[in-house]
């Protein structure tokens, strides 16, 4: 039976933040009167088998690939396992990205979290006879990760993360304030058997995503009033609106 004979030199740790990587090489002998091809060299004795600790000294740095490379012309066969550990440390992901939404109002403000549904949110009358322009807002998506122990996707609370997918956050969560984060849903990525690596995305919205929606009368109808000034029309009145839930994020555990 053909064997692995590590290369010692070979050896090399990377120490990174948050994750160690390490490789080693090994020489693949053939048995006695051995025809020495790919599956017999795959079924050497002493090479590593995916999740193996790398040494007594770092049993976290796991075995997650094991390559065999033929050398054409003498027959002979090696092998380098790459080795990583399960990351500890996980930044937050950030995109910013402008988004153009609907408007009857410009110049407005918006400083807590809940406005009266029928009071008109002030600022300066921007549409046309009733009808939004598009104006751009600046948004923030934030990336979380967390890293799960998990054999199947199934072992994962996707219940939980479902219910609260489309609410905001009902108290201040990583700095945010109350009700500035919308929840988007979660993103699963196997590392390796056993371990589920998560992204839980949020959307940052310093409006609370409040959107404007002007006064609708009858047949839908939107209430305009005549402005002499400029001899135009405009909503006469524009209330802020909202679809979402407020839920505890705390449950995300993130």
């Amino acid at each position: 039976m053909a064997t692995a004979r590590e290369i010692k030199e070979s050896q090399h740790i990377t120490r990174v933040k948050g994750r160690d990587r390490a490789e080693r090489i090994f020489e693949i002998l053939p048995g006695v009167a051995e025809e020495l091809d790919a599956s017999v060299a795959a079924a050497a004795t002493d090479l590593p088998l995916i999740d193996d600790a790398f040494s007594a000294q770092f049993p976290g740095l796991l075995c997650v690939q094991v390559d065999l490379r033929h050398h054409p012309g003498i027959n002979q066969y090696a092998a380098n396992a790459i080795y990583e550990s399960d990351p500890t440390v996980f930044d937050p992901q950030i995109t910013t990205f402008i988004e153009y939404v609907d408007a009857w109002r410009g110049d407005v403000t918006l400083s807590l979290p809940n406005p009266s549904p029928y009071q008109d949110i002030g600022g300066t009358p921007i549409d046309q006879a009733g009808q939004p322009v598009r104006v751009p807002i600046h948004r923030v998506k934030i990336g979380l990760q967390k890293l799960y122990t998990a054999f199947t996707i199934e072992d994962l609370p996707w219940d939980v993360w479902r219910r609260i997918t489309g609410s905001v956050n009902e108290d201040i969560f990583h700095d945010a304030p109350q009700q500035t984060l919308k929840y988007l849903g979660a993103q699963n990525t196997t590392l390796r058997p056993g371990k589920q690596l998560v992204t839980h995305e949020f959307l940052y919205d310093s409006f609370f995503h409040f959107h404007q929606e002007p006064k609708i009368l009858q047949k839908n109808y939107v209430d305009m009033t005549f402005d002499l000034t400029f001899e135009v029309w405009h909503a006469t009145e524009v209330y802020w609106r909202r679809v979402a839930r407020i839920e505890d994020f705390g449950m995300l555990g993130v």
